[in-house]
């Protein structure tokens, strides 16, 4: 009996040990083919804090939802297809577990309040379930498949922090591209008078750094600096735009989600942004609500002439009720109808 005993307590360490060995590494692997990127996003778009989160949610889900699961696949001794149900059964919990664990890192409370949102969210279980089956599957084919899927894995992991490395050190930054004097003479131009309410021409408008030096009558100009000739179009003021989310990386409202320019924003401190913005005329805006830490620092590196952009007037993070307005009980005038305790 004392033999018996030491041989399934081997056999179930040489188990765990192989399971932690040929299936937790290629999950952690796998799963870790993201990060890279997801971390350097999180850490552009908002302060080291948020990218440790990155990594508090890759443990989440690798040890309370990969690991589980693997290591019950593998133990599991019956049938393939009653291992295949029960394994997800058993996923069920541990998903939903992870998420109750993950949501509050991000800000946000895991708490489905009708059988409509816990169908959305049970809709997702079976992808996650396959993928974790699909790694138990190759493990189990054989020494040789493993290897591969541990190699493979290994190179998805790599190939993904190799490319975030080069795809940072290539985008544009749009950055001042000159630290010495920038002078630019603007000719021919109708030059629109706000003050004024007029428009005037025969002026040239001479531009030191950036910043109008003089606007004198074009036949007294000696200036001799580059010229851009406006051929008779319209010198307007620049305008403000009053309510913008400058780090919303999308196009507008109204465009599809464009990965690659998703991409640029992030990791580009919002480049395609702050050039439309001066292209098209716009030299200050006003964003109401995103992440603090980051539209600060923006706002900074604009005003030092590090980065290119209109002058930035930030409210930092938005500041919401946690309760939409059928919540607050609003009656048909928008009226609270009772008393909130939370308020």
């Amino acid at each position: 009996m004392a033999g018996s005993a030491q041989e399934r307590e081997s056999a179930l360490r040489v188990s765990l040990q192989f399971i932690a060995r040929e299936f937790l590494l290629p999950a952690i692997l796998l799963t870790g083919v993201i990060i890279p990127l997801y971390l350097t996003m999180q850490y552009k778009s908002g302060q080291l804090r948020d990218a440790l989160l990155v990594v508090v949610l890759w443990a989440i889900l690798v040890f309370l939802y990969w690991l589980p699961i693997g290591t019950f696949l593998f133990r599991w001794k019956g049938h393939w297809l009653t291992r295949l149900v029960t394994g997800y059964l058993v996923s069920l919990p541990l998903y939903f577990l992870a998420l109750w664990l993950a949501y509050p890192t991000l800000g946000a409370h895991f708490h489905p309040r009708s059988p409509a949102e816990w169908g959305i969210y049970s809709s997702a279980t079976p992808t996650f379930y396959l993928m974790v089956f699909g790694l138990y599957l190759l493990v189990r084919g054989g020494r040789t498949l493993a290897r591969i899927t541990q190699s493979l894995a290994a190179l998805a992991f790599a190939v993904s922090l190799i490319g975030t490395i080069v795809l940072f050190a290539r985008v544009d930054k749009y950055k001042w591209t000159s630290r010495g004097t920038q002078r630019v003479d603007i000719v021919n131009a109708r030059i629109v008078d706000a003050p004024e309410g007029k428009i005037t021409q025969g002026q040239n408008v001479l531009i030191e750094n950036g910043r109008i030096a003089q606007i004198i009558p074009a036949d007294l100009d000696q200036s001799n600096w580059p010229t851009i000739d406006a051929k008779g179009d319209y010198l307007v003021p620049g305008l403000i735009d009053v309510h913008v989310h400058l780090q919303a990386p999308i196009r507008s409202v109204l465009g599809g989600f464009n990965f690659g320019y998703f991409l640029n924003s992030i990791l580009g401190d919002w480049a395609p942004q702050r050039r439309a913005y001066l292209e098209d005329g716009i030299t200050a805006i006003r964003d109401l609500g995103g992440p603090a830490a980051r539209i600060f620092a923006l706002r900074t590196e604009v005003n030092e002439h590090k980065l290119l952009g209109p002058r930035i007037f930030a409210v930092g993070r938005l500041v919401t009720s946690p309760l939409t307005s059928r919540e607050h009980n609003l009656d048909a005038d928008g009226c609270p109808t009772r008393c909130d305790p939370r308020f």
